[in-house]
Protein backbone atom coordinates (compact mmCIF):
# COMPACT_ATOMS: atom_id res chain seq x y z
CA UNK A 1 0.00 0.00 0.00
CA UNK A 2 2.87 2.35 0.86
CA UNK A 3 4.53 1.72 -2.54
CA UNK A 4 1.33 2.66 -4.40
CA UNK A 5 1.04 5.86 -2.36
CA UNK A 6 4.68 6.82 -3.11
CA UNK A 7 4.13 6.02 -6.81
CA UNK A 8 0.97 8.20 -7.01
CA UNK A 9 2.65 11.03 -5.08
CA UNK A 10 5.62 10.84 -7.48
CA UNK A 11 3.27 11.01 -10.49
CA UNK A 12 1.46 14.05 -9.09
CA UNK A 13 4.77 15.78 -8.33
CA UNK A 14 5.97 15.05 -11.88
CA UNK A 15 2.80 16.47 -13.44
CA UNK A 16 3.00 19.63 -11.32
CA UNK A 17 6.69 20.09 -12.15
CA UNK A 18 5.95 19.59 -15.86
CA UNK A 19 3.17 22.20 -15.73
CA UNK A 20 5.37 24.75 -13.94
CA UNK A 21 8.24 24.32 -16.42
CA UNK A 22 5.84 24.46 -19.38
CA UNK A 23 4.32 27.68 -18.06
CA UNK A 24 7.71 29.40 -17.92
CA UNK A 25 8.69 28.16 -21.38
CA UNK A 26 5.42 29.36 -22.92
CA UNK A 27 5.42 32.65 -20.99
CA UNK A 28 8.99 33.39 -22.08
CA UNK A 29 8.12 32.81 -25.74
CA UNK A 30 4.82 34.70 -25.62
CA UNK A 31 6.57 37.95 -24.76
CA UNK A 32 7.50 38.13 -28.43
CA UNK A 33 11.04 39.25 -27.74
CA UNK A 34 12.45 37.79 -30.93
CA UNK A 35 9.58 36.66 -33.19
CA UNK A 36 12.18 34.32 -34.78
CA UNK A 37 12.94 36.96 -37.43
CA UNK A 38 16.64 37.24 -38.33
CA UNK A 39 17.96 40.75 -37.73
CA UNK A 40 15.18 41.68 -35.31
CA UNK A 41 16.15 43.00 -31.88
CA UNK A 42 13.33 43.83 -29.49
CA UNK A 43 13.63 46.21 -26.52
CA UNK A 44 12.59 45.16 -23.03
CA UNK A 45 10.23 48.16 -22.83
CA UNK A 46 8.59 50.25 -25.52
CA UNK A 47 10.30 53.56 -26.31
CA UNK A 48 8.87 57.04 -26.40
CA UNK A 49 5.75 57.99 -28.34
CA UNK A 50 6.49 58.81 -31.98
CA UNK A 51 4.39 61.28 -34.03
CA UNK A 52 3.65 58.94 -36.97
CA UNK A 53 0.06 58.91 -38.20
CA UNK A 54 0.19 57.05 -41.53
CA UNK A 55 2.34 54.47 -43.27
CA UNK A 56 2.87 53.11 -46.76
CA UNK A 57 4.10 49.54 -47.11
CA UNK A 58 7.32 49.62 -49.08
CA UNK A 59 8.09 45.89 -49.02
CA UNK A 60 6.51 42.84 -47.41
CA UNK A 61 9.10 40.43 -46.03
CA UNK A 62 8.91 36.61 -45.87
CA UNK A 63 8.45 36.87 -42.08
CA UNK A 64 5.10 38.63 -42.63
CA UNK A 65 6.40 41.94 -41.34
CA UNK A 66 6.68 44.98 -43.57
CA UNK A 67 9.11 47.76 -44.31
CA UNK A 68 7.10 50.98 -44.35
CA UNK A 69 7.55 54.67 -44.98
CA UNK A 70 6.19 56.61 -42.00
CA UNK A 71 4.58 60.04 -42.02
CA UNK A 72 3.43 62.47 -39.37
CA UNK A 73 0.55 63.53 -41.64
CA UNK A 74 -2.71 61.55 -41.48
CA UNK A 75 -3.40 61.84 -45.22
CA UNK A 76 0.07 61.85 -46.75
CA UNK A 77 0.02 61.55 -50.55
CA UNK A 78 3.74 61.10 -51.22
CA UNK A 79 6.05 59.18 -48.93
CA UNK A 80 9.23 59.92 -50.92
CA UNK A 81 11.26 61.56 -48.13
CA UNK A 82 9.56 59.76 -45.24
CA UNK A 83 11.68 57.71 -42.83
CA UNK A 84 11.62 53.92 -43.15
CA UNK A 85 10.57 51.58 -40.34
CA UNK A 86 9.62 47.93 -39.78
CA UNK A 87 6.17 46.87 -38.60
CA UNK A 88 5.80 43.43 -37.03
CA UNK A 89 3.61 40.79 -38.69
CA UNK A 90 -0.10 41.27 -37.94
CA UNK A 91 -1.89 38.70 -35.80
CA UNK A 92 -4.41 38.12 -38.57
CA UNK A 93 -4.38 38.91 -42.26
CA UNK A 94 -1.27 40.34 -43.83
CA UNK A 95 0.29 43.30 -45.57
CA UNK A 96 0.67 43.97 -49.29
CA UNK A 97 2.93 46.29 -51.27
CA UNK A 98 1.86 49.95 -51.46
CA UNK A 99 -0.80 49.38 -48.78
CA UNK A 100 -1.70 52.54 -46.84
CA UNK A 101 -2.01 52.13 -43.07
CA UNK A 102 -3.10 54.57 -40.40
CA UNK A 103 -2.38 54.56 -36.70
CA UNK A 104 -5.50 53.01 -35.14
CA UNK A 105 -7.65 55.43 -33.18
CA UNK A 106 -6.88 55.39 -29.48
CA UNK A 107 -3.37 54.05 -30.15
CA UNK A 108 0.09 55.59 -30.16
CA UNK A 109 3.18 54.55 -32.10
CA UNK A 110 6.29 53.56 -30.14
CA UNK A 111 9.65 52.15 -31.12
CA UNK A 112 9.89 48.63 -29.75
CA UNK A 113 13.15 47.49 -31.32
CA UNK A 114 15.43 47.60 -34.35
CA UNK A 115 15.54 45.57 -37.56
CA UNK A 116 18.78 45.08 -39.50
CA UNK A 117 18.88 43.78 -43.06
CA UNK A 118 20.96 43.89 -46.24
CA UNK A 119 19.49 45.58 -49.30
CA UNK A 120 19.51 43.99 -52.74
CA UNK A 121 22.51 46.09 -53.71
CA UNK A 122 24.48 45.03 -50.62
CA UNK A 123 24.03 47.90 -48.16
CA UNK A 124 23.48 47.07 -44.49
CA UNK A 125 20.53 49.02 -43.06
CA UNK A 126 18.99 49.26 -39.60
CA UNK A 127 15.51 50.70 -39.11
CA UNK A 128 13.27 51.13 -36.06
CA UNK A 129 10.60 48.54 -35.26
CA UNK A 130 7.27 50.20 -34.54
CA UNK A 131 4.43 48.97 -32.38
CA UNK A 132 0.95 50.30 -31.60
CA UNK A 133 0.02 50.88 -27.95
CA UNK A 134 -3.02 52.16 -26.07
CA UNK A 135 -2.82 55.86 -25.21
Amino acid sequence: MKKIFVFILGMITGVILFCVISYFVVYGNSKGLNYNIPGLTMFENAGEILPYKSFEVFQVLPSGGALVKASTQANEKYFITSPMAFILPPQSGGYYDEQRLKTPSGKTVRQVGTYSYTTNIGYDKTVPVLGFYDQ
